[in-house]
């Protein structure tokens, strides 16, 4: 009920602290990286994915979000 729009304002609600979820696609360069560096940034839990050609590329993406903690 925390997440509902619009939210509850009840304490328990602005107590539990939400976690953001995201899933990137096209996240090993480009917008899709830049978009998945800003969110890491701003304390989302990500999921990256891109084409299997990219495998190298998304995983030094994936360790710059590691580096951000998350």
């Amino acid at each position: 009920h925390c997440g509902l729009s619009p939210p509850d304002p009840s304490p328990t609600c602005l107590e539990t602290p939400m976690t953001r979820h995201a899933i990137i696609t096209g996240a090993s360069r480009g917008i899709g990286r830049a978009i998945a560096l800003g969110l890491a940034g701003r304390g989302y839990d990500l999921a990256l994915t891109d084409i299997a050609a990219q495998e190298g590329t998304l995983a030094q993406t994936a360790g710059e979000v590691r580096a951000l903690g998350r």
